[in-house]
């Protein structure tokens, strides 16, 4: 068995994840000069600090690198952040996936005015954003610039009313947006948000009053299905025609038999010439099944957005010629997706084959051809099974609860198969004659009640559910580490690895997929992670050592890494790191006062959980040393931040002395480092550079102290 495991793959997943949820507007605007225009110039300059950097223009740091910059906001002349320009943090969202690792989501604006899908999502460990020492993981700009409009309005907000009609007050806020009408152009507008037979949202030139473009946030028009009845369909209406095509241009649906890709493009997607933009849909125009598939497929697709399933374009087809089925195929690239679903019709009661999850199933199928074929046993149980799973979750997010059976909306459609229910399948174990099974919906039977159970749990056997969002995310995770020769047990397998690498093998979330595996036949080996740190809460300083160990676990077998404080000696060390089952200090540093109080922190090289601290006081047990109190009184407070830049220099050294820095770095305003080094160093150079520089100053021990910005003359 293999499961193709890299690590740098694995952060670097972590990252496209975390950043596939950016607004866009699905008007090509990523195409105009203005956007992200620094990718049209030189990267050298910007790939110091990389790793890589996208053609969509997503940055992955080198964190070594990325230290060095005293904040994120350095990088701002390399990517095109022109004056006038300032952004403002409006998110904080934790990875789903890397528990260090937050992603801090900032607004755009211009001269005050917000720039509409302007702005830049930073990942960074740890660290605020803003912190000089924040280490930054990645950064994923939508920078507008070449910004030529005025920010005066002709058109003021009172007006809106009479421009929009609404059913209502209108809440609006006067923004800058860039190719509203198509040429790329820029445009100072009034977003408004208004009712209007259902909810509105428009954009309205600020200086002609003109509506630039109007969406529904949630009203549709509507039509007759046959298993959900009256519906408001996502579809459009422009130039007084409505199409049964979605708002956003992506999904359309019409009837048909199509057989291939190539087929879906002759069919004809219904219209309706009626000129009020609220005419409902009617079986004048189109079956009720029809407008069913394309219910059912605009309603799951935010869901499968949201676990980071995509897709460029949809086309669906209601055949009513194809009996007890449904199909779904893709265009064949893996580089796009773009998904092709023919629904048929059950031969019991002439009802549609498309319920929600059904929808999901084979949107699911379409995801997956860019992985895996339908070519073999082995894939094509793992193709149901895994689709199964997310034709479920795509249901539970539309209808609010989880329910287990495929296609339960419709007896008729619930009877075609009876081998698709993920709490109890028939075939729950991952035997040999499970895996001896030809077809290939019974033999992913111990696949669905897998995820049944790591989604749920089970009392009688102790496993705790993770929730329905947590377990999709370890399914497709481990989807990107199968190819065409896999079966159930290289699924397993992925999981786990998949599972450890992002959780850990010490974590709930390893304990969990494992316990479920068991459940259904498949044993994975159990980790052990419990251990403790064993030594002394206080130390006197005089005596100038310090020994801790571990017991328990995995004893000194295991890979433990120790991180204590700059400074201390630790034989065999590495910077502020050993690696063993003993730290042994056999030296401290003196400090300026007593006591010192320091975490020590113990990791089970991935292993993940929490990891393992212990407190450590570092006491003046002769009492012939200050306190802190003390010596910051005989400090007698900082230096002046605030002298001109004539006397910047010449102070610098008394400044870092009175406040105990010894080493400095200085970057130029792109963020190249130009200096490394002590202060005395720095004081025996010339700084030469004419321009806005940023210091960093850091103690004896190379912790951060404080930044600042200095401007340099000649």
């Amino acid at each position: 068995m293999k499961v193709k495991l890299f690590l740098s793959l694995l952060l670097a997943l972590t990252v496209w994840t975390s950043f596939g949820q950016t607004e866009g507007s699905g008007d090509n605007t990523s195409e105009c000069a203005g956007f992200n225009s620094f990718l049209d110039g030189n990267l050298d300059s910007l790939m110091y600090y990389a790793t890589s950097i996208s053609p969509s223009g997503l940055i992955q740091f080198d964190l070594t690198k990325s230290a060095e910059l005293p904040s994120i906001e350095a990088l701002y002349p390399l990517l095109g952040v022109e004056g006038g320009s300032s952004f403002t943090l409006v998110k904080t969202t934790p990875s789903r996936l890397n528990a260090d690792l937050n992603h801090y989501k900032y607004q755009q604006y211009h001269h005050g005015l917000k720039v509409v899908g302007g702005g830049h999502t930073v990942s960074a460990l740890t660290n605020e954003p803003g912190d000089p020492c924040a280490v930054a993981y990645m950064l994923a700009p939508n920078i507008y610039s070449g910004i030529n409009v005025g920010t005066n309005p002709s058109i003021l907000s009172s007006q809106l009313g009479v421009i929009l009609q609404p059913e209502g007050a209108v809440q609006s806020e006067l923004a800058i947006a860039l190719n509203l009408e198509g040429n790329c152009g820029y445009k100072l507008v009034w977003e408004a948000v208004y009712e209007k037979n259902g909810p509105k949202q428009s954009w309205v030139d600020a200086q002609t009053g003109t509506v630039l473009k109007t969406i529904d946030t949630y009203a549709h028009n509507i039509a007759p299905t046959v298993n959900y009845g009256q519906q408001d369909l996502d579809d459009t209406f422009e130039g007084g025609v409505h199409s049964l095509v979605s708002g956003d241009g992506n999904v359309s649906t019409a009837p048909g038999s199509p057989t291939s890709v190539a087929a879906f493009g002759t069919l004809v997607i219904p219209t309706n010439n009626d000129p009020d933009p609220d005419a409902p849909w009617t079986a004048a125009q189109a079956a009720p099944g029809v407008y069913q598939c394309h219910f059912v497929t605009t309603s799951v697709l935010p869901a499968l957005s949201n676990a980071d399933i995509d897709f460029e374009s949809v086309q669906v087809a209601f055949d009513n010629t194809f009996i007890d089925n449904a199909r779904s195929f893709n265009d064949g690239d893996v580089g796009t997706t773009m998904a092709f679903l023919r629904f048929g019709q059950t031969a019991a009661g002439n009802r549609p084959v498309a319920t929600h999850d059904v929808a999901g199933h084979e949107l699911c199928h379409a995801y997956l051809f860019d992985y895996i074929s339908y070519g073999n046993i082995g894939t094509r149980t793992l193709h149901e099974a895994i689709c199964d799973m997310v034709g479920t979750y795509g249901e539970s997010d539309v209808q609010g609860f989880t329910d287990w059976g495929m296609g339960d909306d419709d007896a008729a459609v619930q009877a075609i198969d009876t081998d698709r229910d993920l709490e109890n399948p028939n075939f729950n174990c991952w035997d040999a004659v499970t895996q001896a099974l030809t077809n290939q919906y019974p033999r992913g039977g111990p696949l669905r009640r897998w995820f049944f159970l790591m989604t749920e749990g089970d009392a009688t056997t102790g496993i705790d559910g993770l929730g329905l969002d947590k377990a999709m995310t370890i399914v497709l995770e481990a989807v990107n580490y199968l190819d065409n020769t896999d079966d159930v047990d290289e699924f397993a397998e992925a999981t786990v690895g998949a599972t450890y690498s992002h959780y850990g093998p010490c974590s709930d979330e390893a304990e969990v997929v494992r316990a479920a595996w068991a459940e259904v036949c498949i044993t994975i080996p159990n980790v052990d992670c419990n251990f403790s740190i064993v030594g002394p809460q206080s130390v006197c300083e005089e005596d100038d050592q310090l020994t801790m160990f571990i017991s328990g676990g995995a004893g000194s077998t295991a890979d433990y890494v120790w991180y204590f404080p700059y400074g201390w000696t630790v034989p065999g060390s590495s910077g502020n790191s050993y690696y063993g089952p003993v730290l042994n200090v056999t030296d401290l540093p003196k400090y300026n006062w007593y006591p010192q109080h320091f975490t020590i922190t113990v990791k089970l090289l991935g292993a993940g959980g929490p990891d393992k601290k212990k407190n450590v006081k570092l006491t003046d047990c002769l009492g012939d040393d200050p306190t802190c109190e003390e010596y910051n009184g005989l400090q007698g407070g900082g230096g002046n931040d605030d002298r001109s830049a004539a006397s910047n220099q010449a102070g610098l050294n008394d400044r870092t002395t009175a406040n105990e820095i010894v080493n400095v770095k200085i970057f130029d305003i792109t963020g190249r480092l130009l200096f490394e080094g002590s202060v005395d160093e720095l004081s025996r150079k010339r700084i030469s550079y004419p321009g806005i520089l940023v210091f960093a100053y850091f103690d004896g021990f190379n912790n951060f102290v404080r930044a600042e910005k200095m401007t340099i003359t000649r």
